[in-house]
């Protein structure tokens, strides 16, 4: 099982500070000071900012986060961020200083290792396991947000394929990354397994780079051949991203890949 620790904020409206108690621990959160995935045009989230993360001011979050995933029993891959080059190509905004991407990666690199060291110094369930989330669509991204001595305290290599393009494939996509990746990479990094946590098709204002339409949602998890990788689910959080649309003919696109290697 896969779970997402996004600083992203979700929910409720307020956005303000928060005070809470933890296994008898008070905290006193502030509220999002961050701005992500400033695209223009658009309405750019809030997140919790990589300062607020570095100056200890989120260890409540990720208390409760603990207290959280402790109640499953269970363990599973922590997936730290969603998709750090989707929060970062148009650069973000904390307080009132803008960062560029490159600046964004550099900080959230800071902010992974913070929150990795947080996690570990406590008691985590049997199993546990940590990755970064990635979209995998820029190269340059995909090597700053990878250093060796991160991907030290990292159990697996993560991105999420996703059709942009009508003559993208699922394997092209997993392929592209990959093989960057393994262009570009240290050691500790190609020693790790890779999770595919998402894959899908993105609608058109998800992501207008490239030419093109991206192909039906239906028969895009049957563009694998034997050859390639399966992963977790077509579904994403991100506006933009799949739910299965059709639902019906997508669950069949589902049970005819699954039916075939390299699902079975």
């Amino acid at each position: 099982m896969n779970m997402v620790l996004e600083l992203k904020h979700y929910g409720a409206p307020n956005s303000g500070p928060q005070s809470f108690t933890v296994d008898g621990t008070s905290y006193t959160v502030p509220g999002p000071s961050m701005t992500i995935q400033q695209r223009p045009g658009t309405t750019w989230p809030k997140a919790y900012g990589y300062g607020e993360v570095l100056n200890g001011q989120c260890d409540g979050l990720f208390h409760r986060a603990l207290a959280q995933y402790r109640t499953l029993g269970f363990g599973v891959n922590i997936q730290l961020a969603s998709e750090l080059d989707t929060d970062h190509e148009f650069g973000t905004t904390e307080g009132s200083r803008a960062y560029t991407w490159a600046e964004s990666d550099a900080l959230a690199v800071q902010a992974m290792n913070y929150i990795l060291t947080w996690f570990k110094a406590r008691t985590l369930p049997a199993g546990t396991t940590f990755s970064i989330g990635l979209g995998g669509f820029d190269r340059a991204c995909f090597q700053r947000t990878h250093p060796e001595a991160l991907m030290s305290r990292l159990d697996f290599l993560q991105w999420n394929a996703y059709a942009t393009n009508a003559n993208d494939t699922a394997l092209s996509r997993f392929r592209r990354t990959k093989d960057w990746a393994v262009a570009d990479l240290g050691p500790v990094a190609l020693s790790r397994p890779v999770i595919i946590a998402e894959w899908g098709v993105r609608s058109a204002r998800s992501r207008t780079r490239r030419p093109g339409s991206p192909p039906s949602r239906r028969p895009w998890p049957s563009s694998t051949p034997s050859a390639g990788h399966g992963s977790s689910g077509p579904t994403t959080s991100t506006p933009g991203g799949a739910p299965l649309s059709p639902k019906a003919a997508g669950l069949a696109a589902l049970r005819a890949a699954y039916a075939t290697r390299p699902y079975v």
